[in-house]
């Protein structure tokens, strides 16, 4: 196999060093007594190799123009989907901090009713009939125009997983999803690209420790 070229991705570079080590170790595999276990893991890396390639390429592809959702064409995705991705040189010229502390999990995976209903929230007893989930939603909602309205303002989902109910979920995840299930109200390019979550603080104290 010829050496990687330089002009091609990181990516395939990356691939086809991992194939150039499989084939080396198959190599050495064969001068050596034992070789047995050798040639699988060479065999072995070289399948992982080549199934990662052809998953990343599939991606770049979009699986057949389907997207990696399946159900979504190109024309279906929503513009800030493509336009407002996560950008990491936002947080540079960040210098306010807007919290919003999570006080639930969504379970539900359709967020139709996640402003009306108990039953799309793992709540504790003391939780349920109140309302909650429209003021959860308020809260999400304030803090994306609180960053919407300052261009150096860094938006952090502060909450871990905090009900064993809900399995392997985050209060900070479950406010990202419903920032996302609503578009951001309206607000997406402007604060998608500076929304983070800190999923590991269990109380208020560890909210406020924990997101600066």
């Amino acid at each position: 196999m010829p050496p990687p070229n330089p002009s091609r991705s990181p990516r395939y570079r990356a691939v086809t060093e991992i194939l150039l080590m499989g084939s080396e170790g198959r190599t050495r595999a064969a001068n050596t007594p034992n070789s047995f276990p050798s040639r699988a893991l060479a065999t072995f890396l070289v399948l992982w190799a080549v199934s990662q390639y052809l998953f990343f390429r599939n991606c770049e592809l979009g699986f057949g123009g389907r997207g990696l959702r399946g159900g979504l064409g190109p024309d279906d995705t929503p513009d800030y989907l493509r336009s407002a991705p996560f950008d990491a040189s936002e947080l540079s010229q960040a210098n306010h901090l807007v919290v919003v502390c999570g006080h639930a999990i969504v379970v539900s995976e359709d967020l139709s009713k996640v402003e009306t209903s108990d039953a799309a929230w793992s709540l504790l007893p003391y939780q349920r009939d109140q309302d909650l989930p429209a003021t959860f939603v308020s809260h999400i909602r304030r803090g994306v125009e609180l960053t919407a309205a300052d261009p150096r303002a860094l938006l952090v989902f502060s909450g871990g997983q905090t009900r064993a109910t809900a399995g392997p979920r985050s209060e900070a995840l479950s406010y990202w999803l419903v920032g996302e299930h609503f578009g951001w109200w309206g607000e997406a390019n402007a604060v998608r690209p500076r929304a983070v979550l800190e999923d590991y603080a269990r109380d208020s104290f560890e909210n406020l420790l924990f997101a600066v």
